[in-house]
């Protein structure tokens, strides 16, 4: 084979595995059930840690609704920073925690705004989270109710593409957003700390190529042709 021939079949099979990777579609792989809660959308509060916090003007359902995978893979959670709540904040899942301690998220302990960690799901999962406010007890779950209940500390699930305030998207979409609220005070009607920014995560699925494999055979192809040339 000659040296032309070689570079030819080899940069040939090359390429279309480097296309074949770029064709893979992404996938939108959030979405919200809403269960029966309630319409909302979280409200401006100074994000004095710099952080972006819960985007305004986007809907989403409070109360007990899900946040679930429409696919399997690799998913990112990161923390978008603390509004001006004087508690001190967890968010858990797995594993893996975000801390917010003082106005802002700025007191020792906190988690620096825009760290992140990846957990691999499955599809139709119903992904794990728990809210705790530690200064003033009170826990609540994905998909769960405040407790204690008189506490009635909140979080608002949302997609990134909803604002619509009479049907906030469900998805799919790629990107999602969980805001707390640790100390909104009485429900009906919503007063107190009610702005679901008082420690917020982006979670956003992470798409992974399935045709890294035909890459590998490209690189294989490009191998055998030297291989062959040598023979």
């Amino acid at each position: 084979m000659s040296l032309k021939s070689f570079y030819k079949r080899g940069s040939t099979a090359l390429l279309l595995s480097i296309l074949s990777l770029a064709a893979v579609p992404a996938e939108a792989s959030l979405v919200v059930v809403p269960n029966s809660g309630i319409i909302d959308a979280a409200d401006f509060e100074p994000q004095t840690a710099g952080g972006p916090g819960f985007p305004l003007n986007t809907y989403g359902y409070q109360h007990d609704a899900q946040l679930m995978t429409q696919h399997a893979g690799r998913y990112r959670f990161t923390y978008l920073g603390s509004g001006n709540s004087t508690d001190t904040n967890t968010f858990t899942s797995g594993t893996n925690v975000f801390t917010t301690v003082g106005v802002g998220g700025t007191g020792p302990g906190s988690t620096a705004v825009g760290t992140f960690f990846d957990l691999i799901l499955g599809a139709g999962q119903v992904i794990s989270f728990t809210y705790d406010n530690l200064t003033t007890p009170c826990t609540i779950s994905n998909g769960g109710v405040s407790s204690p209940v008189a506490q009635q500390c909140h979080y608002l699930v949302a997609l990134e593409n909803s604002p619509n305030s009479i049907s906030p998207a469900l998805g799919p979409q790629d990107i999602g957003y969980i805001g707390f609220s640790d100390r909104p005070g009485i429900d009906f009607p919503d007063v107190g700390d009610h702005d679901f920014q008082d420690l917020t995560v982006r979670v956003e699925h992470i798409p992974e190529p399935a045709s890294l494999g035909m890459l590998g055979s490209g690189i294989a192809g490009l191998v055998l042709a030297w291989r062959r040339s040598k023979a």
